[in-house]
């Protein structure tokens, strides 16, 4: 989402996702909760997973549309635009849910009953911790991954060259106020992303989810 705003998709048309994910969000639980209630609850999980990683295609594949899209001024997205942006967004929801809705039914089914509720918030702590701290690496490792350059341009707009100042944010320009820029902002150059990090950190997650997949299907 981040990124898709960063690419130019107005805020307001990301929130107006939140009341279909939100109905989502109630009716995949009922639809799966009664094959989570059988012998083997993470079997709907097995299921997620690979549906997750298909989402972060579809990701990719509207990022790289959103740039392309947005890059012309007043831009006008066309219809199918909007179809790729939904299905990234409903296939996640439904893997996050498909994979939720069985990891709870599984603690539930090896929770001791006579503690039943102390166990299960235990179990779901430690799931939670193991699936955020990605996210904030993630995150913190996003810059380490993207490459930038810095052109400077003379007045006219014509491309001079590379020029061997940081596009990392730094010091506040006089003439910017409290604006934060780079070096390369202040020294008169234009910074343009060579690799995005993002698709770097999709490669190596997807890479590392296609080598887990036969192991877990196994142990499935």
């Amino acid at each position: 989402s981040l990124k898709l705003v960063e690419y130019g998709v107005p805020k307001e048309q990301m929130a107006a996702f939140a009341p279909l994910l939100v109905l989502m969000g109630v009716l995949i639980p009922i639809g799966v909760g009664k094959y989570t209630n059988g012998p083997r609850p993470l079997s709907i999980f097995l299921i997620g997973f690979p549906l997750r990683m298909l989402s972060g295609v579809v990701y990719v594949l509207a990022l790289i549309a959103t740039k392309a899209v947005y890059s012309v001024p007043d831009a006008s997205p066309p219809t199918w635009f909007y179809w790729l942006l939904v299905s990234g967004v409903v296939l996640h929801e439904v893997a996050m849910n498909l994979m939720f809705v069985a990891q709870m039914s599984f603690f539930a089914k090896v929770s001791d009953p006579s503690i039943g509720g102390s166990y299960m918030t235990l179990l779901n702590t430690i799931a939670n911790l193991g699936s955020k701290w990605p996210i904030s690496l993630s995150l913190s490792l996003l810059d380490e991954f993207t490459l930038t350059e810095c052109h400077l341009q003379t007045k006219l707009g014509v491309d001079v060259g590379l020029a061997d100042l940081s596009c990392a944010a730094g010091t506040a320009s006089e003439n910017a106020g409290a604006e934060v820029v780079n070096a390369c902002v202040e020294g008169g150059g234009v910074c343009s992303t060579v690799v995005e990090g993002y698709n770097v950190q999709f490669a190596i997650c997807t890479a590392a989810g296609i080598l887990w997949l036969p192991f877990l299907l196994r142990r499935g």
